[in-house]
């Protein structure tokens, strides 16, 4: 799925709320700069504009969700360097202090 696609419905039912929205959207209807607040510092509004259409060109990619659990567990681990948590097909954790590649039974 596009990133487009994901918010097919937030564009269908803008509402003036949504600034980035907004400054896309008016960009996109005038070619002249909406906002004095975009994100983008130092470019152009055409240049902005073009990123942001690349941007919602790209696949998007469902963010992870950790269980309150997880979340606590790898606050913990943070703490004495473990950075990095990975989950095996069973759905057992484990944790890492550099970051793990996948083998072909199990993360390594």
């Amino acid at each position: 799925m596009l990133k487009i696609e994901k918010i097919k419905d937030e564009i269908k039912n803008f509402n003036d709320e949504n600034n980035t929205l907004r400054c896309y959207l008016a960009q996109i209807a005038t070619n002249q700069n909406y906002s004095v607040n975009c994100y983008r510092i130092g470019i152009d509004c055409s240049e902005c504009l073009r990123l942001s259409l690349l941007e919602l060109l790209e696949e998007y990619k469902e963010p992870i969700k950790l269980t309150r659990f997880e979340y606590e567990y790898l606050k913990v681990a943070k703490a004495v360097e473990y950075n990095f948590i990975a989950r095996d097909e069973d759905g057992r954790l484990f944790l890492y202090s550099i970051e793990p590649w996948k083998g072909e039974f199990a993360w390594k």
